[in-house]
């Protein structure tokens, strides 16, 4: 059977994966930021001259734009949905969920804390676990989605790069 400090160390562990999920998605959007910053800088010229021959764009040039830039934009959503937090309560109270702990008096969390059974404690621990694993999962799946969908929308403005410089 474990222990509370094994289930402490546990919780932990998870409130960790989160961190780094966090982190790696704030380096991320300032990866994309930055990526973004020199593509476009560097292609203001050839944004100009697509907007003054307009008429003249094909229309799988377009296109590709089009699905390049909803994808960058999707990809920059993607990044933050996985860093802004989701904060819902339970109907019941935890004794370790801060969102729950803050609904308390401080008389009130005091008495509730004293009065804990070491069970009840655990299974605490146990659904605070349980929940922080999900919301880790979450944030990693919404980070690698981020991920690729920038990769595919930079591809696919370099393909619009390749059929501006042909035609």
């Amino acid at each position: 059977m474990l222990l509370k400090s094994d289930l402490e160390v546990s919780l932990e562990r998870v409130i960790g994966w989160i961190r780094a999920s966090d982190q790696k998605a704030s380096i991320f959007l300032a990866f994309q930021g930055f990526v973004i910053t020199i593509i476009f800088s560097s292609v203001y010229h050839i944004i100009r001259g697509l907007v003054i021959k307009i008429s003249c764009l094909n229309l799988l040039d377009l296109f590709i734009y089009i699905v390049a830039l909803f994808l960058i934009v999707f990809s920059f959503y993607k990044s933050l949905v996985s860093i802004i937090p989701k904060i819902k309560t339970n109907e019941k109270k935890s004794l370790i969920f801060f969102l729950d702990i803050a609904g308390y008096s401080l008389s009130d969390y005091e008495n509730k804390i004293n009065n804990a059974e070491e069970d009840e404690y655990k299974k605490n621990l146990i659904e605070a676990i349980h929940q922080n694993s999900k919301i880790a999962l979450k944030k990693y799946i919404a980070l690698k989605n981020a991920i690729i969908v920038f990769l595919i929308g930079i591809i696919f403005l370099f393909i619009g790069f390749i059929f501006y410089k042909i035609n």
